[in-house]
């Protein structure tokens, strides 16, 4: 006798697939927020890929026509399109906490692996991986030097006086 098979197609797959497994484990906060860093990966390459099939611009046909939904589908605002906010979704974690450990893996891969590890909590590692780049100092900037102002793509000198009378110390 053959089990039944029953065949679903999610409309978001990744979530689906979270969804299943993601009870399974055991996870802090911070750990779901560092899989959501791969979770919010995979949203993005979705969303580029979508915007390949919609000509690219918002302007174009196949853009307005990928706007229409099948009506048994939820309507998903601007924000939930966001990939760190899907992704978190997706998690069960809130998007503060993945944009704290997105902030961890351009500045602090190594304290980024503890969190991972449930080591250390998101919060604190953000916190602390803060206060100690808020300690180093800062690079002085470089003044502009007649070979740098002739490199090709640079600003010419009367544009960036302009710019730096705009800076406020």
């Amino acid at each position: 006798m053959d089990a039944p098979i029953e065949t679903y197609n999610p409309s978001d797959p990744i979530a689906y697939v979270l969804s299943e497994n993601l009870y399974r484990r055991h996870l802090s906060a911070g750990q779901k927020a560092v899989l959501a860093l791969e979770v919010e990966r995979l949203y993005s390459q979705e969303a580029k890929q979508k915007q390949i099939e919609a000509g690219g611009d918002r302007k174009s046909e196949e853009y307005k026509k990928s706007l229409t939904t099948d009506p048994s589908e939820p309507i998903i605002d601007r924000h939930e399109r966001e990939s760190t906010t899907r992704a978190a979704k997706a998690v069960g974690v809130g998007s503060t906490a993945v944009k704290r450990a997105k902030f961890l893996q351009q500045n602090a891969p190594e304290i980024l692996d503890k969190v991972k590890q449930g080591e250390i909590a998101v919060d604190r590692a953000y916190n602390t991986t803060k206060a100690r780049l808020a300690q180093m100092p800062k690079p002085e900037p470089i003044e502009p030097t007649n070979e740098i102002l002739q490199l090709p793509g640079a600003m010419d000198p009367l544009r960036l006086k302009q710019r730096q009378w705009r800076v406020k110390p």
